[in-house]
């Protein structure tokens, strides 16, 4: 049997909180993918373990209380953006349309968790996002290698590294 490893929280609680953006056109599977490994724990990991009880909360947040991505999934009930101020990471996922703006209050909410300390974390397209808040500036990047020159273009502050996947 193997100990469990529990991540470090930056604010004290028994759990690791992982607000997961859910933004319009979020790829869905992005979104699932976050759920199957840091939500609650397969069989398997149980039985090496001996844990039962995820070390992690996911958390998905929206703008809307409930939001229907474009692709026709619907993850249900949805934290507001709020909660991306007291998370600990904040995992943007990949988007289907990464070049298209964003509104205001959602950029403000990640300059915000940032701002309080939240890693922050990204898929693909959805690395567009923090960078449009300003969140990459001088750091490194990458995001998905079709869009590197765009990136590249849009935010010529941020180290990209479009080899780095």
């Amino acid at each position: 049997m193997h100990p469990a490893k529990t991540p470090v929280t930056s604010r004290g609680r028994a759990k690791h909180v992982i607000a997961v953006l859910v933004v319009p056109d979020s790829v869905a599977l992005d979104v699932t993918v976050v759920h199957q490994v840091f939500g609650p724990r397969m069989s398997a990991i149980v039985e090496l373990t001996g844990d039962a009880e995820s070390a992690c909360e996911v958390v998905l947040c929206g703008e809307q209380p409930r939001q229907v991505l474009s692709s026709g999934v619907d993850f249900g009930e949805l934290a507001s953006l709020d909660t991306l101020l007291t998370a600990d990471t904040v995992l943007v996922p990949g988007v289907e349309d990464p070049l298209a703006e964003r509104p205001r209050p959602l950029l403000a909410a990640l300059r915000g968790a940032a701002g309080n300390g939240a890693r922050m974390v990204s898929f693909c397209g959805g690395a567009f996002l923090p960078a449009r808040a300003g969140l990459l500036d001088g750091r490194r990047a990458t995001t998905h290698w079709l869009f590197t020159e765009e990136f590249r273009r849009e935010f010529p502050d941020v180290r990209l590294e479009p080899g780095c996947w």
